[in-house]
């Protein structure tokens, strides 16, 4: 028995670990993107190339619209809301790991501990491609056929 339809209000927890002298780790719930979604947003991406302002604007606005909760606090520990200015602002490898996580694409982290898991070569070369169809190379389609042959 499987459950992978992604029904309507349906969320997951998730978790990306820091990274040291790059970005501490969050915690968060999202909704899990439609592959429509996922399709529309990249080739709204793809039309934005050059435009770095507005890819941002574009991807914190998805990433915003599908977080539920998240650990994001400010600097007096008070909760920061979940909004398109506040996805903008994290650090780019965050911002990047919450979209394909969101996307399905990616995986969440395993507990820093350790203990769920380690991690999958092919789906990283996958999302290394992802990230290279973003800045206009052909590498992700290459990408796309290991996965699919794995």
């Amino acid at each position: 028995m499987s459950r992978n339809v992604i029904q309507d209000g349906y969320t997951k927890s998730a978790r990306i670990n820091a990274v040291p002298r790059l970005h501490e780790s969050i915690e968060f719930t999202f909704r899990p993107m439609l592959p429509e979604d996922v399709e529309d947003l990249s080739a709204k991406v793809r039309k934005l190339q050059g435009d770095a302002k507005k890819m941002t604007l574009m991807i914190a606005d998805a990433v915003s619209k599908h977080l539920t909760e998240w650990s994001e606090v400010d600097a007096t520990d008070k909760p920061l809301p979940i909004s398109v200015n506040n996805c903008r602002r994290l650090p780019y490898p965050l911002l990047g790991g919450l979209r394909y996580i969101i996307e399905g694409i990616r995986a969440g982290d395993a507990p820093e501990d350790g203990k769920d898991g380690g991690n999958d070569d092919e789906l990283d070369k996958y999302v290394d491609g992802l990230e290279a169809e973003v800045n206009g190379t052909s590498e992700m389609r290459e990408a796309e056929k290991n996965l699919g042959e794995g």
